[in-house]
């Protein structure tokens, strides 16, 4: 048996490990380590809650985030959907969510897509991936579209007007090489951006404008669908936690607000996505409290039937005190069952009936001998033709029935035995 002592160390040292998890746990969530670059969870450089915190801030302007598929996107007026850190090769998407983009823009959104700029430096041009737009590598611009092979698959660079130009160009320079973007002053009042990204976009259709350059490469641009507004930029390093700290452009995130009320920064894009289920209702209604109270009742109710509670009644002046469980009886029959096999019952009870005195009664030679006698015929049967019942009505009834011989049949008992 474990001694108290080490019950108390094991315990403490299962609550220091709980302690120890739910504090790596805490410090992870709260700098948004776990969350991928430039999700607006994240608070470390790579992150990009700080703009999030920061437009929150502002009076009259409902930020949110975006975590369910684009088909539940509501009508866009007065709204501003931004994707940022999105991968070059993810410029595509299914006709459904295409459609449903371009719903929200027609109806008077403003979408802002910010490609991660690290994503044309590492991407190998995987061709294999269906409905990039992505040239393959030394070919400056490529073809508009691959997604000829899959036709479930929309490549917006087609669908707009674009194509995207390949970063291994020998005439772009290297990634984080200190740019400045040059700025239209009639769409952007600003010298110059820093710009972290060489890739740029080309063979624009008439619709797009070019915001900023690098050269003669358009890194930043914005074109009219409907009612809305559509803005790509091959860099998103001006959206991040680090730039807000080293390079703070005002006067282009106010540009890319523009007169919104309620941004919706889109997490979906990063895998982050709300697949709503039951334990996503009891959040959103806050029936956590009501869940908890559920599973404390139902842990009662398993430990009062399980558990007796008939350890020892103190007795009152007034009378005993009651305790619901129980009974000393059935206390009795479960201690039997879980230490005595049911063929060696009958033969310890008389061994203890033996041992008391015959229960402090006067027993006469004649009838221990017959008792005697009922048990031996009883052992000599085999154990599937034993009856404790029976046996046990035949030595009560011997030793009931002064001058009676008492017979054992374990397989029919006697009228008389049945009746006592």
């Amino acid at each position: 048996m474990i001694r108290p002592v080490q019950w108390a160390c094991l315990v403490a040292l299962l609550a220091a490990t709980a302690w120890a998890v739910a504090t790596v746990f805490d410090l992870r969530l709260a700098s948004g380590a776990i969350y991928p670059p430039y999700s607006s969870l994240r608070a470390d450089p790579l992150g990009t809650k700080g703009l999030y915190e920061s437009l929150e801030r502002l009076p009259e302007m409902e930020v949110r985030r975006q975590f369910r598929h684009p088909r539940h996107l509501p009508e866009g007026k007065g709204r501003g959907l931004w994707v940022i850190g999105l991968p070059a090769w993810e410029l595509n998407g299914s006709e459904e969510e295409v459609r449903s983009i371009e719903r929200f823009v027609r109806t008077g959104g403003r979408l802002v897509v910010a490609l991660s700029g690290s994503s044309f430096a590492s991407l190998q041009w995987n061709l294999s991936r269906r409905g990039t737009n992505v040239p393959p590598p030394g070919t400056g611009v490529g073809p508009a579209s691959q997604s000829g092979e899959d036709p479930s698959v929309v490549d917006l660079g087609a669908r707009w007007g674009f194509q995207l130009r390949d970063v291994d160009d020998k005439t772009t320079p290297p990634l984080g090489a200190g740019l400045n973007a040059i700025c239209d002053p009639l769409f952007l009042p600003v010298p110059a951006l820093a710009w972290h990204s060489p890739a740029s976009f080309v063979s624009l259709s008439s619709e797009w404008h070019s915001v900023a350059q690098i050269g003669t490469n358009t890194v930043l641009m914005e074109r009219s669908l409907g009612n809305g507004t559509v803005v790509l930029a091959s860099d998103c390093y001006l959206l991040s936690n680090e730039a807000l700290r080293l390079h703070r452009a005002t006067e282009f995130l106010s540009w890319l607000v523009s007169d919104g009320q309620s941004i919706w920064f889109n997490e979906t894009h990063l895998g982050i996505q709300e697949n709503p289920g039951v334990m996503t209702l009891v959040h959103r209604y806050r029936l956590t409290p009501f869940l908890w109270a559920c599973l404390g009742v139902a842990f009662l109710f398993i430990w009062q039937s399980a558990a007796s509670f008939n350890a020892s009644t103190e007795i009152e002046a007034k009378g005993s005190v009651a305790v619901r469980g129980r009974d000393s009886v059935s206390g009795l029959v479960g201690l039997l069952r879980r230490n005595l096999p049911a063929t060696e019952l009958l033969s310890c009870c008389v061994r203890e009936w033996s041992r008391s005195g015959h229960g402090n009664r006067t027993v006469a030679p004649e009838r221990l001998v017959t008792v005697q006698q009922i048990i031996d015929r009883e052992n000599a049967l085999p154990a599937r033709g034993r009856n404790v019942l029976t046996v046990y009505r035949a030595i009560t009834q011997a030793l009931a029935l002064p001058g009676h011989k008492a017979t054992c049949d374990s397989k029919q008992p006697s009228a008389t035995s049945s009746q006592t």
